[in-house]
């Protein structure tokens, strides 16, 4: 399966992610980009998913806007390189009813986007 496939799964997924959830995403990025060697834990936590952006895209902005519902929140995750202006070559955005599928969706679509260029 591609991470384009696999962004749009994870953006459906209406709980936290499992390890169910993620291990085909593991398996997929090992695919196109086994430099990365990430792990399933890595992709479960928001705050150990934003050191993976950050390894993936350093440097770039990480844009987070939602609104916190009960039971769920509707998250978007934009990822930028330059805020300042809009010569972006690329943005990778995600969305989901928690952060974290937002976070992973974005990067998933980042990853995709630079394994051809």
């Amino acid at each position: 399966m591609n991470l384009l496939a696999e962004a749009d799964r994870i953006e459906a997924v209406e709980t936290h992610l499992s390890n169910v959830d993620v291990a085909p995403v593991v398996e997929a990025i090992r695919k196109v980009r086994p430099d990365l060697a990430v792990k399933d834990a890595e992709l479960r936590s928001i705050g150990k998913l934003l050191h993976f952006v950050d390894r993936v895209v350093p440097g770039w902005n990480i844009l987070l806007r939602g609104k916190a519902l009960e039971p769920d929140g509707h998250w978007t995750c934009t990822l930028r390189e330059n805020t300042s202006s809009d010569s972006d070559e690329y943005i990778g955005v995600g969305k989901g009813a928690y952060l974290s599928s937002a976070i992973l969706a974005a990067i998933l679509r980042v990853i995709e986007y630079q394994t051809h260029q």
